[in-house]
């Protein structure tokens, strides 16, 4: 990765933003969008710089699972009460001259570091618990911790603005966990965090699912693209416990699961292997007895249907010459 630096987004950086965003992303967006990255306290939004010029943006924000549409709620099995927290990445690009060299990955992996509160844990030694919840029964805060001070609150997480940001937060940093320092220092305990990408944009979504992400829904006509409807993806990756049982026609039909993303020195399993390991996974028992059931039926049938094959296509055998 090429030498950068990182820091929040100043107003100073709006022009800047338009033409990075003009580039890298297919949509329009409005002037009122850039003016929330400097205004909206919820937004958590940060650069990369190389030259003195932005080369890289991400924005994202923490939220409860009710602030999130009917269908992006999906994103969380239901047995997750509406005021579960969630992040929210709603934009991550990379200027064209510099991709391909790492910066999209370490902006991703410092947000899910914070999100997820690994981060934290591994800075300050507290310890969380990741239990998956009881069906039913999900408690309003099952995170146990060493420090009564981590938040569990619902509200959504507020940064500063630049208005009001103190002058020390604007300065830039060669460390994006020097960044992060600067972040609210107790975030909400976020059980997913999930994006979305144009269905067509194959090379976003291999990124994505690359770093564990998984798709849990396709959006039909949900984008504008020159005037024509659009279909898009909704990815999702799980931290703490998260999950969910909603698949897509696209999605595998068995549910695989991966150990859970870490940052800087802990573990993050990439898609190919995940599917390496073809581990089941079943958070309710009946579910597991099905999900099994179904694959050994699958397993039969295709036995089955090998010397099948194989009979159909042998020749028919000649009728014995007459005397």
């Amino acid at each position: 990765m090429c030498d950068l630096l990182f820091r929040f987004v100043t107003k100073d950086d709006i022009r800047e933003l338009q033409l990075l965003y003009k580039e890298c992303f297919p949509v329009t967006y409005p002037d009122s969008w850039f003016q929330d990255l400097i205004t909206n306290p919820v937004l958590m939004s940060y650069v990369a710089i190389s030259n003195d010029r932005i080369v890289g943006v991400l924005v994202a924000k923490i939220v409860p699972l009710e602030d999130c549409s009917p269908g992006d709620r999906k994103i969380l099995d239901t047995c997750f009460p509406l005021h579960s927290n969630v992040a929210y990445i709603l934009s991550l690009g990379v200027t064209e001259t510099y991709r391909s060299q790492g910066i999209a990955s370490h902006l991703l992996s410092a947000f899910i570091s914070y999100a997820s509160g690994a981060y934290y844990t591994q800075k300050h030694g507290h310890h969380k618990s990741v239990l998956p919840p009881t069906p039913g029964s999900y408690p309003y805060d099952t995170v146990s911790i060493t420090d009564s001070s981590y938040a569990t609150t619902v509200a959504p997480l507020i940064m500063f603005s630049p208005a009001d940001r103190p002058a020390h937060h604007n300065r830039t940093f060669r460390s994006l966990l020097d960044l992060l320092e600067l972040f609210p220092p107790y975030p909400p305990v976020c059980y997913a965090i999930y994006l979305h990408v144009l269905r067509t944009n194959h090379t976003a979504r291999q990124f994505y699912e690359h770093r564990g992400f998984r798709l849990v829904r396709i959006q039909r006509g949900c984008y504008t693209i020159a005037g024509m409807p659009a279909d898009g993806c909704t990815y999702v990756l799980h931290v703490n416990g998260g999950f969910t049982n909603e698949l897509t026609s696209e999605t595998a039909v068995a549910t695989i699961v991966a150990e859970p993303f870490r940052f800087n020195g802990s573990c993050m399993t990439t898609a190919s292997q995940i599917l390496s390991q073809a581990t089941f996974w079943f958070p309710y028992s009946f579910t597991w007895v099905f999900q099994m059931l179904v694959w050994l039926i699958q397993t039969v049938l295709y036995k089955l249907s090998i010397p099948l094959a194989r009979a159909e296509s042998l020749p028919p055998s000649s009728p014995p010459s007459p005397g």
